[in-house]
C-alpha cells in the first residue's frame, strides 16, 4: 500500500519502508533514488539511463535488474481516498466538547448544581459511558470530507448540540 498525504488539494504518495526491507515510493522519487544508488555503485551515465529506460518500459509487477546489486519493481497505484481504518472517536470526547460549548453559552450558570449537570460532571470526571444523561449519535457522510462545527439546536425536550 502506498501511503500519501494531501497537499494543495492533491493526494501525493510518500516514501514508505516495507517490513521486508524494500521501499515503495512515487515513481519520480523512486527514479531519482535508483539513479543515485546506481551512481554510488559507479555505473556510467549511459548504463544508468539504459536501466531507467528498462524500468520505464517494464510492465507493472515485473522485477527489473537495474545493476548487479539493485532491482526494482514498477507498481501501479490507484487513488482510493483517505485511509478510514482508524477507530471511531470515543463518544465521551463529544460529550466533553458539548459540555464545554454549553459552558461558553451558559457562562456562570454552568456552575449551578442540578441533577443533570452533576451527572455530566461525574460522567466526564470518571469517564463513565453508562449514563442516560447523554446520547451521542454518530453520523456518517456519503463522501469523505473534513467537516467541523458545533451548534446549539435548542431545548426540545433537552439540550441538543
Amino acid at each position: 500500500m502506498l501511503h500519501g498525504q494531501k497537499k494543495s488539494g492533491e493526494i501525493r504518495g510518500t516514501w514508505h519502508h516495507m517490513p521486508d526491507g524494500s521501499s515503495i515510493a512515487p515513481e519520480d522519487m523512486a527514479i531519482e533514488s535508483l539513479r543515485g544508488r546506481m551512481r554510488t555503485e559507479g555505473l556510467s551515465l549511459k548504463a544508468i539511463e539504459n536501466a531507467i529506460a528498462r524500468y520505464m518500459a517494464a510492465e507493472p509487477g515485473v522485477i527489473v535488474e537495474m545493476s548487479p546489486t539493485l532491482t526494482a519493481k514498477k507498481l501501479v497505484a490507484h487513488l482510493a481516498g483517505p485511509d478510514l481504518r482508524a477507530p471511531r472517536a470515543d463518544p465521551l470526547l463529544f460529550v466533553k466538547i458539548g459540555f464545554e460549548f454549553m459552558a461558553l453559552l451558559a457562562g456562570r450558570a454552568i456552575y449551578v448544581r442540578s441533577p443533570q449537570l452533576d451527572e455530566l460532571r461525574d460522567v466526564l470526571k470518571n469517564l463513565r459511558r453508562d449514563s442516560d444523561t447523554f446520547h451521542v449519535e454518530m453520523l456518517t457522510a456519503k463522501k469523505a470530507a473534513a467537516f467541523h462545527g458545533i451548534a446549539f439546536e435548542g431545548n426540545a425536550p433537552h439540550a441538543i448540540f
